[in-house]
């Protein structure tokens, strides 16, 4: 029985590079990758594989076909799930806020010295809390108008790539339903 992945992609249709989902699926599709499917246009990838897959053949793969660097960010099925339910962000707190609960996926998870400063940018603007190898963040209002200094986090994790925690939701729900 084939295994179901989501494919976080990093840097897909955003400064000036535009790619669409039937040519992300062609790519996913000449991998051996099966049953590909997009949603949005932001970089998400849903597939089926019997084989194991890593995120270096996949990147190796869009980056042959794209022309350029394209980090990826692979979840299990049960990842994403585990994710959509998450409550490491309180409700309450999440429901009092302005601002969307944004999940940061990382490539692995952080030593607790790096967890631990990375929080030191926690503040009430800008409410951080870990989850393995996921930082959750809650700006008080718009992205755009925080002052969280997402290069310094990244500085400390290593690579990463956002989503809202709709979005994430809203692909478990679509896409790994039990």
């Amino acid at each position: 029985m084939a295994d179901r992945y989501l494919a976080l992609l990093r840097s897909i249709n955003v400064g000036g590079r535009r790619v669409t989902g039937p040519e992300l699926v062609a790519v996913f599709d000449g991998l051996g990758l099966g049953d590909c499917t997009t949603f949005l246009t932001s970089g998400n990838v849903i597939f089926s594989t019997e084989s194991p897959v890593t995120e270096e053949t996949i990147a190796t793969g869009l980056g042959e076909a794209l022309g350029y660097e394209v980090p990826v960010f692979l979840r299990s099925a049960d990842q994403v799930r585990n994710l959509a339910g998450s409550t490491t962000m309180p409700a309450p707190v999440v429901e009092a806020s302005a601002g969307k609960l944004q999940l940061i996926s990382l490539k692995t998870e952080p030593p607790p010295a790096t967890v631990d400063e990375v929080l030191t940018h926690s503040t009430t603007d800008d409410a951080l809390a870990f989850e393995n190898r996921h930082l959750w963040w809650l700006p008080k209002g718009d992205m755009s108008a925080s002052d969280l200094d997402l290069k310094a986090i990244e500085r400390l994790t290593g690579p990463a790539t956002i989503r809202t925690r709709n979005t994430i939701n809203r692909i478990a729900a679509q896409f790994f339903a039990d």
